[in-house]
């Protein structure tokens, strides 16, 4: 029996071009210590792009601005839908027509910087 060992794969044509690694966290997370990853449920963000199982890369310390998708707490659950405020009104969009908005009071910050707000009646 030879004792060679024989690869059983194939190169890969840029195998000689590469020069280092890539570390995504290095181009993806500014602030390692509150930046979680969340896996998604549900579909009310599919006109965004956002689908069931997708995972997302949320940074706790950014501020929740107007017009952008965020990481909401309301009434002690977790969704993430877009955020609109207009004359002191916030509204959390789902991105998909089969669901309603939510107008919230007035969000405050809890201590773990997560934005938190409760549905208005």
């Amino acid at each position: 029996m030879c004792s060679w060992k024989v690869p059983a794969g194939f190169a890969s044509p840029a195998a000689d071009h590469t020069k280092k690694r890539i570390v995504l966290n290095d181009h993806l997370i500014k602030n390692e210590d509150v930046t979680h990853l969340f896996r998604v449920k549900g579909d009310s963000m599919v006109d965004a792009g956002i689908f069931p199982g997708d995972t997302l890369l949320v940074d706790r310390s950014m501020e929740a601005r107007n017009n952008h998708i965020v990481l909401a707490r309301v009434n002690n659950d977790f969704t993430v839908k877009s955020r609109y405020k207009r004359g002191g009104i916030v509204k959390l969009m789902p991105e998909n027509k089969l669901y309603k908005s939510w107008q919230m009071n007035q969000e405050r910050k809890s201590p773990s910087n997560t934005t938190d707000w409760n549905e208005l009646p």
